[in-house]
């Protein structure tokens, strides 16, 4: 009976410390996460300032809570933003993006990983050029990464002045046509920013920043 009695004590450990294990397994606690410190509300001031006349005539940026609620989980990830990182995007003032990276492959992770948690559909690139295959609208995502030690307004005007060569008629037509006819276009412009500090070293931090265009169509005339 007592080799029974302790051979039961035996396999209750086991299994507590396997789901113990389970739990831990594909999570990331509070404490494993990379600091954070929220931008303040200026950053959509501070993006639309950084845009011509001409640009605002295509996009108006705007805040977005579902977009900063987004952003920040993903950046918090040490998976997807390494303290690494953070600390090369610290100690250099270029831009990292999906498009110019000299350390891209972790910034392309960020722009993917926001991708997988918008909702809607999502063209790749700067491609709001074609019809949205519901016929109705399509969104495009960038993220961007910059060296913490700028001041915010200064990081927010240097990732703009380099994105805003994209936003052009040619990449953000008035009209789109298929096939089926031709559209309307109108753009939804959303951005989020999030400085994130190394969690080995707290004096070195980026500043992320992530932008969702949303182009809207509207049918104006139907194929002949």
């Amino acid at each position: 009976m007592k080799l029974k009695k302790i051979a039961s004590l035996m396999l209750a450990g086991i299994m507590a410390v396997s789901m113990l294990a389970g739990c831990k397994s594909g999570t990331t606690t509070d404490e494993e996460k990379n600091p954070t410190t929220p931008a303040t509300p200026s950053v959509v001031t501070y993006a639309n300032d950084a845009l011509n006349a001409a640009q605002k005539g295509v996009i108006t940026f705007e805040g977005s809570t579902d977009l900063d609620t987004i952003l920040k989980d993903v950046a918090t990830n040490p998976d997807h933003l390494s303290s690494n990182t953070i600390e090369t995007i610290f100690g250099d003032l270029a831009i990292r993006s999906s498009v110019t990276a000299n350390d891209g492959d972790s910034v392309k992770v960020l722009q993917s990983k926001v991708a997988d948690k918008l909702t809607g559909q999502r063209v790749a690139g700067f491609n709001a050029t074609t019809v949205p295959a519901d016929k109705a609208s399509q969104k495009v995502n960038h993220v961007f990464a910059v060296s913490g030690a700028l001041e915010e307004k200064e990081a927010i005007r240097r990732i703009i002045d380099g994105y805003d060569k994209y936003i052009t008629n040619n990449n953000f037509p008035s009209f789109v046509s298929d096939n089926s006819g031709r559209y309307s276009c109108d753009y939804d412009a959303e951005i989020s920013a999030l400085k994130v500090t190394s969690p080995e070293h707290s004096e070195q931090s980026a500043w992320v920043v992530a932008i969702v265009i949303t182009q809207n169509v509207t049918k104006t005339v139907a194929a002949q």
